[in-house]
């Protein structure tokens, strides 16, 4: 709906999505290191951009952006909430 044009789709979730999935700082941690493993491992793959759309703590988003490098630019896309779709928020370049 966005007009995005896209390559392929990769979504990384915590195996039980809910408000109490990630239960702990370790739990957060863990999350972190692995989207930011699956989201380099796309950089070394030959993606030149990526959109991301987080929905989660704030707390795991903001230690997300903390462990941000060796990324190719990425378009950060905020939820307007339940039914009203998302528009993009921050563009960060290259890093």
């Amino acid at each position: 709906a966005s007009g995005v044009r896209v390559d392929h789709m990769v979504v990384v979730s915590v195996d039980a999505p809910s408000r109490d999935a990630l239960t702990d700082a370790e739990a957060v941690r863990g999350w972190v290191h692995a989207v930011t493993i699956r989201l380099r491992s796309l950089a070394e793959e030959g993606a030149t951009r990526l959109h991301l759309f987080i929905y989660g703590p704030r707390t795991a988003a903001t230690l997300l952006g903390h462990s941000w490098n060796r990324m190719p630019p990425t378009q950060l896309w905020d939820d307007l909430g339940p039914g009203r779709g998302y528009i993009p928020a921050f563009a960060l370049a290259a890093s």
